[in-house]
Parts: C-alpha cells; structure tokens; sequence
C-alpha cells in the first residue's frame, strides 16, 4: 500500500502586509508507504510483519529571488526575497509480532510476542535571505497605507532599526530512534473473566549528528 501525494502553493506567506513579490513558492511532494505480512505458521501461531515509510521533500524557495529583505517591525509590511530552505524529513518504522494460542493450564491463552522500532532523520537546508541580510525599520505606523501600493508603502521604510547577518547557507540534521519489545498474555481464566498481563521495554534515543 502507498500512496503519493503533490503539493503547490505559489504564493504562500501572502498576506495585505506581505505582497506577492515577498512570498514563497512551494513545490513539495510527499510519499508514504506500508508493506505487511501475516503467515500461519501451525494452527496455534501467527507471525504478523510489518515495515512502513513517511516522508516529504518540501522546498521553499522566494517568489522574487536575488532582491535584499526589507522589513517594518511595527506592521510587519514585508518587501524582497524570503529566507530560502528545503525541509527532507523521513521515518521508518518496522514491527513483528508473533501470537501463540494454548489451553495449557486454568483456561486459554493468547500470547504476543513483539519486536519493533523506528528511525527518523530530518535534513533542514537553510540557503537564508538574498545577500544573505535583513534590513528592518520601525515605522509609526501612521505613515503610510499598505494597501495604498508603491511607492506609498515605501514610507514604512524611512526610519532604520537594524541590520542583521546571516552564516548561511548551512544543513543541520536531527536523527531519533525507537526500539520496543514486548511479552503479553490475555488469559481467559474462566468465562467472563479475561486477564490481561505482560511487561514492554521502548528505548528512545535523539542527536544532531556532528
């Protein structure tokens, strides 16, 4: 079973403060998967196997490249080209489960035996803002409408804040991991009385790769 999908979104982040020119253009496509198995291994044992993937490629690029940010702190009105990046996250994940059905003793039992986990990277590429700096103002808020159009908007931008520098272009990586085992019994003691124990280990573990 799978199953594809495509996504796009040219002008996403739009908004009457932030106009098309400042928005991103987003071409993203996801995929996810599962794959499933369940043999008969003698009257009284089943073995169930299953193995899935979920992921998405979303690239998030500006809608108008190469033209420095501009922006007003106090409305938010937003020119020039958005920070650049490209989100790949994936996840595996597996599970086997082997069932045992018996009479032995007071009553039946059906006993589980499971094993599973998965594994999950998120690659992030941040390419960041065009020459790689934003340039922000505070304006009054009084000076300009921004639904007036150019060059009225450009009255947001008359009174400087600051300028910040971005390191970029850079990649970082988020990796996690899960692995789980599992004993359980659901025992039928008599009729109307059905007793369900068993003990389960999960061990998480998260880094960002050097």
């Amino acid at each position: 079973m799978g199953q594809f999908g495509w996504k796009h979104q040219p002008y996403r982040s739009a908004n009457q403060y932030r106009p098309a020119e400042a928005a991103r253009d987003q071409k993203s496509w996801s995929m996810l998967g599962k794959i499933s198995w369940q043999s008969i291994l003698s009257p009284t044992a089943t073995l169930d196997l299953q193995f899935s993937r979920w992921g998405y490629w979303w690239p998030s690029f500006a809608k108008v490249r190469d033209v420095p940010l501009v922006r007003d702190l106090t409305t938010g009105y937003t020119r020039g080209s958005l920070s650049e990046n490209y989100n790949k996250p994936t996840r595996w994940q597996w599970n086997t489960t082997l069932s045992y059905f018996t009479d032995a003793g007071q009553g039946n039992h059906e006993l589980k035996l499971g094993w599973g986990g998965w594994y999950y990277h998120w690659q992030n590429e941040i390419f960041g803002y065009a020459t790689h700096q934003q340039y922000d103002y505070r304006s009054l808020g009084t000076e300009a409408d921004p639904t007036a159009g150019w060059p009225e908007a450009f009255k947001f931008f008359v009174r400087p804040n600051r300028v910040t520098v971005d390191q970029t272009p850079f990649r970082y990586d988020v990796v996690g991991t899960s692995h789980n085992f599992y004993i359980n019994d659901k025992w039928n003691v008599v009729p109307g009385f059905t007793l369900n124990w068993g003990i389960r280990f999960d061990r998480y573990d998260s880094h960002y790769p050097d």
